[in-house]
């Protein structure tokens, strides 16, 4: 006689049934019963794809929402063409891990992932988020929920890390480790309303930013956006924006660099409102993190902050905006990769500041528009440094040391100003205006010093509009170096025409002479024969006169 199966038994092995999953790739049903990933009916063929060798394929379905019951893990999903748009959420609890492909999406259209307060997105061995991904990141504890580990990439997905507005709850974050890179992909870190509520990436164990868009958004209290780079991470040729806060009492994102980390080549922006003292964006440089030849551009109150760096600070590609830099006892190294740039804020150091301030190196151009307020050594190794002040010094109140290039512009510097100041082959230039052929006043309140063999003084004057170079300096010495002339016209001036050269405020004269161009001789520029006089003007000038 068959004994009969109990009602309880045959009920758990028709739902066992309806859900077997045994793993495998396979394709998500054109009108499944539910939305649930786990579900092996809701595929065909009826398998759960869930292990590292299976692949995911979803093409045009009636059930769009998909959602995870439990873990899964794939080699990869693929999106067919002409596929519906697909949101597939790992909720609390569940988790999604990419370990080979990751996302091929060849829908042409924008597919969509969400993942929710746990570490529920994983990205591993080299799989990739794809194109037209879109993934958002909800807040939750721990702080990070989307992880890219062992060299897989974000590929050019759009990720927003969301803030909270819940007391004692972290914002959403995303961490690439372990050789894993951003690559192409656009990534915002959203400002929360709560202390650390604020959305979070963080770089870590020789990872990347590629060459992705970061933008971490300033609060209107405390959770700011923010971007990390640590252990020996680098932000490549990213693009990290820090925006300022919306009102006068919050607080700007914020992008850092820490330990052994390098900003790399990429381009580093801080933006300011001018609303309020903490209310501007920062890029900070902490510990031996190094700037690399980075685009370093600060707006409005945007700030540059390398006050937390070890001595003797960093090195950067450029510094352009009107924004601040501040140094502490730093030095700030500006020129790597031969850029040119132009800064219009202001650079502050502290007083207890030695050696050097601000170091010009490359040869690019940088130029200083505004007064500032550093204290140490301002120093040219190479390319121009020019100044375009109209107040105040361009240089803080320190020395100005030219060891090579060319120092000049038609600003104003306090410090004294030393030209060829080692005794190595380079060139070190003082110029009066921006160029040559574009002649302006530069005025030096301290000496002036032509210190070695090296020392240029580059002269330019325009014969057509009578228009020279003027030098102001409170003092001149000239120890030796030579006088470069340069006439942009071609005019034959009339006898007698004198320019001033220097125009020497000091009341002692000047000490020496040029190595070509002795006091009373004479030098052909351009159409014209000129005699030198370094007892000219009011008796203590270097003045050119046109001779026959």
């Amino acid at each position: 006689m068959k004994r009969a199966i109990p009602a309880l038994t045959l009920a758990s092995v028709l739902i066992l049934t309806s859900q077997l999953a045994l793993a495998g790739s396979a394709t998500w049903n054109l009108n499944p019963a539910t939305g649930d990933w786990n579900t092996a009916t809701n595929w065909t063929p009826a398998t759960v794809p869930n292990s590292p060798s299976n692949i995911a394929t979803f093409d045009v379905s009636n059930i769009t929402g998909v959602s995870l019951s439990a873990a899964v893990e794939v080699d990869g999903v693929t999106f067919n063409p002409g596929a519906s748009a697909f949101t597939i959420t790992a909720p609390p609890e569940t988790s999604l891990t990419f370990s080979g492909t990751g996302i091929v999406n060849n829908s042409g259209v924008a597919q969509a992932l969400v993942v929710d307060n746990t570490p529920s997105l994983f990205f591993t061995n080299a799989s990739t988020a794809g194109e037209l991904t879109s993934i958002t990141v909800r807040p939750g504890s721990p702080m990070f929920d989307l992880y890219f580990s062992d060299d897989s990439d974000a590929g050019s997905a759009a990720i927003t890390n969301k803030s909270t507005d819940v007391e004692f709850q972290f914002g959403s974050g995303t961490r690439f480790s372990d050789r894993s890179s951003a690559a192409n992909a656009t990534i915002i870190n959203e400002a929360g309303a709560v202390y650390l509520g604020g959305g979070t990436t963080v770089f870590i164990n020789v990872a990347d930013a590629g060459n992705a868009t970061i933008m971490s958004d300033g609060s209107s209290a405390l959770g700011i956006g923010s971007t990390s780079f640590t252990n020996s991470s680098s932000a490549a040729n990213a693009t990290v924006i820090a925006n300022g806060a919306p009102n006068s009492s919050g607080l700007g994102g914020g992008t850092t660099f820490s330990e052994s980390s390098i900003a790399d080549s990429a381009t580093l922006i801080a933006y300011g409102d001018q609303l309020g003292r903490h209310s501007f964006g920062t890029t900070v440089f902490k510990d031996q993190s190094r700037g690399g030849r980075a685009h370093v551009e600060v707006y409005g109150h945007g700030t540059l902050d390398i006050t937390q760096r070890d001595s003797p600070g960093i090195t950067i590609g450029s510094l352009s905006g009107d924004g601040l830099v501040s140094l502490g006892t730093n030095n700030l190294t500006v020129g790597a990769g031969d850029f040119d740039s132009k800064f219009e804020g202001t650079i502050s150091g502290d007083s207890s500041q030695n050696g050097e301030s601000l170091t010009k190196i490359g040869a690019g151009t940088l130029v200083l528009t505004q007064p500032n307020s550093y204290f140490a050594d301002t120093r040219i190794h190479g390319g121009n440094l020019l100044v375009r002040n109209r107040t105040g010094s361009a240089t803080g109140t320190g020395l100005v040391i030219v060891q090579g290039g060319t120092f000049g512009g038609d600003g104003i510097v306090s410090g004294p100003v030393t030209v060829g100041f080692t005794t190595s082959g380079h060139k070190a230039a003082l110029l009066a205006g921006t160029s040559l052929a574009t002649p302006g006043v530069l005025t030096i309140q301290g000496l002036v010093t032509f210190n070695n063999s090296h020392a240029v003084c580059q002269y330019g004057f325009n014969s057509d509009s009578s228009i020279g170079a003027e030098f102001v300096a409170g003092g001149v010495t000239i120890s030796a170096g030579s006088f470069y002339p340069f006439d942009s016209g071609t005019t034959t001036l009339t006898a007698g025409t004198v320019f001033t050269v220097i125009s020497n405020t000091s009341a002692s004269p000047i000490s020496g002479t040029f190595s070509n161009l002795a006091d009373g001789g004479t030098i052909l520029i351009g159409s014209n024969t000129f005699q030198a006089n370094y007892e000219g003007g009011d008796g203590n000038d270097l003045t050119l006169t046109v001779v026959p």
